[in-house]
């Protein structure tokens, strides 16, 4: 953190305030006559308004702050997806984390961050490391909704939309929440982090909260031992301020911002360690630093005096950036960044009453993005500036959607969910380096899309309900579609590519969900029809030294799942739960450079893999869980896959079986201590599609105290 910045200043401030004052302050605002209501638990990202779980025609899952920061203790947001079905976390490396839901990653996922879309104009295809540019330690909650949700949420909803949502400091003031402070150590992770945050009172009927966190990492120890230069450091600040007008309208005002300081892309480096027989690259560093800063600034109202209800509206500014540092074997270094400064805007409001409602708006952002890279030939100093950097420079890109959804019961236990959404896209770029003549180009395009969905719900009994529905989601080409310059899979370069078409895509999916308070659980199956589908095509030919892929629309196919999850709290202090999941898909790809295609497998399937948790509550104080996963071989491998030898080994990544425990107290005095002894045997494994192995037998220590 700079201290020299005020911006930093401001923001931390608050946190060198004494808890006894905030207290004392906090009671007085707690005295006041505020409205504080008890809010069920409910799902925003579904339909951009709360809804509650039982009753969405999708499938849903949630984590609360509790498992977060005292349950399974994940280093970073993707890692904070493990166990749900038809999610897979692959690492590239140490840092850069991207979760696989329903066979899709990269920029056909997306991203929300308190309702600002975090996905922008230069996210590249495959796993990328933006998730991890969100603090978990700052969260109250994650939702994660499966399948397309381009009509709610635009370009990029294809395998899943997740959302991070922060703390509301009114209310936790409100319930006596003044702060809290916690600290987390992994043995195998090498890793130390902490955070200290506190809510004080900010004038009348208003909170401020503020919270810093700082995380250090060495380098990793797998059950196969040290994993060389995998260590890196992060750390993050945030501040959000909330407060209620007279007539109950809510105002909040929101600033985050996290850095993270030379995560190592290992494998593609002389230090990486081979698994099963692969590959060790040639660079001799490979470090990628990111930088996110969000601003927003958001009004509720809950009610008006027309037909109008839930309205709200939301200003924000995005900045993210990203370093990449490459020194190459032959002594030649590159140095490539991106800043993509998004500046966005949201209106939505909703008529008539939740049985029969309508949900409106509109949302709006606008990149603009610089991008450069400077290269430094061996044994030289001097530097050699390029045309562009990973993607075109000068550019601006620009997405205006409209939507409607409406929810209307068709009869006493028949439910319907009818969406739409138009969207434009425009993309300018003063700048580019022309794959054919190596000079400088510019571009103009322009995209139009419209997609609609389609849900069902009927209730067969008090607790047993079936849901099924049609969604179509597209993706239209970004950035780095058109005009990405740099590294690709093991050994690779992609290399601009102008004239591409949006995918399309066509979801449908069928659920039974029971909801009980002792049994409960969700069996749901999946089809997916893809189109257009932008996939990498070998050239035949090299740039700089390296075989070079460029983009095109040809591929075509379908992906299928089916997810299963189920919790059974067999006694009054025990639960039984278990997640299994199974996909398979088949895509047009180019083998060669002769323009032909073949009919291959997706690249990077999720294997079967199933999650089994026994769960015991010894006393209101004390909690107990053992958990076993098991994934079974990887082998369904595209061209992609085989050739990226640094990842994936030959024939496959092998099968494993995991074990962990955790248990977790409250000692009293609003302290509470957390301990997970994960994978127990010390098995050496590796998630399909990962640049490094996971962690070996690694002792997780968690302590939390609120004040």
């Amino acid at each position: 953190m700079n201290p020299k910045n005020p911006m930093h200043l401001l923001f931390c401030l608050p946190a060198f305030l004494l808890p006894s004052l905030i207290r004392a302050e906090a009671e007085d605002l707690s005295a006041k006559d505020l409205p504080a209501k008890a809010l069920p638990a409910m799902v925003v990202t579904a339909g951009r308004t709360g809804d509650d779980p039982d009753t969405v025609p999708l499938r849903t899952e949630t984590r609360d702050a509790m498992d977060l920061n005292l349950g399974r203790m994940p280093r970073s947001v993707p890692e904070s997806f493990r166990e749900i079905p038809s999610v897979m976390i692959q690492k590239t490396g140490h840092g850069q984390g991207s979760p696989y839901l329903r066979g899709w990653t990269g920029f056909r996922t997306l991203m929300l961050v308190d309702g600002v879309r975090m996905n922008n104009s230069v996210y590249r295809d495959g796993p990328n490391q933006y998730w991890s540019t969100i603090d978990p330690l700052s969260l109250d909650r994650l939702e994660l909704v499966m399948g397309p949700g381009s009509v709610m949420h635009g370009s990029d909803a294809i395998g899943g939309t997740a959302q991070a949502f922060t703390p509301d400091p009114l209310a936790r003031l409100m319930a006596g929440d003044t702060g809290r402070a916690y600290t987390r150590a992994g043995s195998a992770e090498r890793s130390l982090a902490g955070r200290v945050e506190l809510v004080v009172p900010a004038g009348e009927n208003s909170a401020i909260q503020a919270g810093v966190t700082y995380k250090s990492y060495g380098d990793l120890r797998s059950g196969d031992g040290k994993q060389p230069n995998t260590g890196y450091e992060e750390w993050a600040v945030d501040s959000k301020i909330s407060g209620l007008t007279p007539d109950e309208n809510r105002w909040t005002l929101a600033y985050q911002e996290v850095e993270i300081l030379d995560a190592p892309r290992t494998h593609r480096t002389v230090h990486a360690v081979p698994f099963r027989g692969t590959e060790v690259g040639t660079d001799l560093k490979l470090d990628l630093s990111q930088s996110r800063r969000l601003f927003y600034a958001a009004w509720d109202q809950p009610h008006t005096s027309g037909p109008w209800q839930d309205l709200r509206a939301m200003i924000s500014w995005h900045r993210q950036a990203e370093t990449q540092d490459r020194l190459r074997g032959d002594g030649r270094r590159d140095l490539q960044s991106f800043t993509v400064h998004t500046h966005g805007l949201s209106l939505q409001g909703s008529l008539g009453e939740t049985e029969n409602s309508l949900t409106v708006g509109a949302d709006a952002y606008w990149d603009r993005v610089s991008s450069d890279t400077t290269r430094f030939a061996a044994g030289s100093t001097e530097p050699m500036r390029a045309i562009q950097g990973p993607v075109g420079d000068d550019a601006d890109y620009y997405t205006l959607g409209l939507f409607a959804s409406h929810r209307r019961r068709l009869a006493e236990n028949w439910e319907a969910i009818l969406g739409l959404r138009g969207e434009t896209t425009a993309a300018s770029i003063g700048r580019f380096e022309n794959p054919q003549t190596g000079e400088a180009d510019s571009m103009d395009e322009n995209w139009q899309s419209l997609v609609g969905s389609a849900q069902l719900r009927h209730s067969l009994t008090e607790h047993w309900q079936l849901h099924g529905g049609v969604s179509q989601g597209f993706r239209a080409p970004n950035l780095s579609d058109l005009t990405r310059l740099g590294v690709a899979r093991s050994g690779e370069v992609e290399i601009p590519s102008p004239d591409l078409d949006p995918e399309r895509f066509l979801n449908y999916e069928m659920g039974l969900r029971r909801s009980h308070s002792e049994l409960s659980g969700e069996l749901t199956l999946w089809y997916t029809d893809v189109r257009d589908l932008i996939g990498r095509k070998p050239t035949g030919a090299s740039f700089q030294g390296e075989p070079s892929v460029t983009k095109t629309n040809a591929a075509n196919g379908h992906l299928w799942g089916v997810e299963a999850s189920l919790n059974w709290d067999f006694l009054p202090a025990w639960r039984l739960w278990s997640a299994i999941s199974w996909q398979d898909g088949t895509v047009d790809s180019f083998l060669d450079d002769d323009a032909q295609t073949t009919r291959e497998p997706f690249s990077r399937l999720m294997p079967l893999t199933k999650h089994v948790g026994l769960r015991h509550q010894l006393n209101p104080t004390v909690w107990m869980e053992a958990v076993v996963t098991r994934a079974e071989t990887a082998d369904k491998l595209s061209a992609g896959d085989r050739r990226d030898r640094q990842r994936i080994p030959e024939g496959g990544t092998p099968a494993y079986t995991v074990f962990h425990l955790r248990t977790g107290w409250e000692l009293g005095n609003n302290t509470s201590l957390s301990l997970a002894l994960e994978n127990v045997l010390d098995e050496n494994y590796r998630v399909h599609g990962s640049g490094l192995n996971e962690p070996g037998r690694n002792l997780v220590v968690a302590l939390e105290k609120r004040f």
